[in-house]
Formats: C-alpha cells, structure tokens, sequence
C-alpha cells in the first residue's frame, strides 16, 4: 500500500506489475548529467594582434560586431545538474563582473543534445541577461554591454560540454 493525494493505493505485485514498477523506478535513478559551462569575456579594445585564447570565435565575432580587435579579459568554468544555479565572479584587467547561470535543462542525445540556460552578465551601472538554447560543444556569442573602462565593450560567450554523469 501507498499513498497518493492522501488515498491510499494497493499495488498488487503481479510480475508485470513490478516490471512496471522497475521501469519507473529505473527512470527516476537515472544519474543526472553533468554539464560544464565555459565562459569567456571578451574586450573589444582595437588590440590589432589576433589573442590566440580567442582566435576559434574571434571571426564570428567579426561578422557579428564591428570593431577592429579584440583580447581575452576573463574566463570562467562553472559546472552543474539539471536544475542548478551557478555564480562566478569574473575579474581581469577590464573590471570585475558578476556571472550567472542557471542550467534548465539539457534535452536530445549525442551531438544534437542542448543545454537550455540562463545566463546573467552585471557590471555597474549595466547588465544583461538572456536565455537560450546551446548545442553541446559548441559556442555562442551571448551579448555585449560596455566595459568598466567607457572605450572597451565586453562581450560573453557560453561554451557547454557534457562531463559526466553524477551519481
């Protein structure tokens, strides 16, 4: 017997009835994927040399923005389940700022698997925040808002890989 709502069922434990039972059970301890979350901050500073930590997104971002150049000023990794909040200060020579993320929900299988995330970027006095699905290996460009320093603008992008699956 168990209780549901505040009725109380009788299972009877016929062989198919367990399998069910199995199944069910089977699903809910599942271990819960972990996902790992690079994030890297980029200034668009007219720097006129290619920043080799950056040079896999430096093109997209030159199709996406307009500026002459750009470094690498923070990076962070930040990892968690299904479900988790994550928070990270990021601090280089640009300025500190304020990371978050939440990871919703991870959905699909093998390469075409997403991550479904909230990511907040603050630095006063702005901030933006965003919500979006990112395949798995693969980077997105976030956003951007101005930099500390008023000639730079910072710009956030998001790299999700699966790790592991926790226990």
């Amino acid at each position: 017997m168990f209780s549901v709502a505040g009725t109380m069922l009788t299972v009877r434990e016929t062989k198919d009835n367990l399998e069910k039972i199995a199944r069910v059970l089977a699903e809910y301890d599942r271990p819960r994927p972990t996902v790992r979350l690079t994030f890297q901050l980029i200034e668009a500073d007219g720097t006129p040399t290619v920043d080799p930590a950056i040079a896999d997104v430096e093109a997209v971002l030159r199709k996406l923005f307009r500026f002459r150049g750009y470094r690498l000023a923070a990076e962070g990794v930040v990892s968690g389940v299904e479900g988790s909040q994550v928070s990270q200060m990021l601090s280089g020579p640009a300025g500190q700022y304020d990371l978050g993320a939440e990871i919703d929900r991870l959905s699909g299988r093998g390469d075409s698997a997403t991550v479904q995330l909230g990511v907040r970027l603050s630095l006063y006095p702005g901030s933006f925040m965003t919500r979006l699905g990112v395949p798995l290996g693969k980077t997105a460009v976030l956003g951007n808002l101005r930099g500390e320093r008023r000639r730079s603008t910072m710009i956030l992008t998001v790299r999700p890989e699966l790790i592991s699956a926790s226990p």
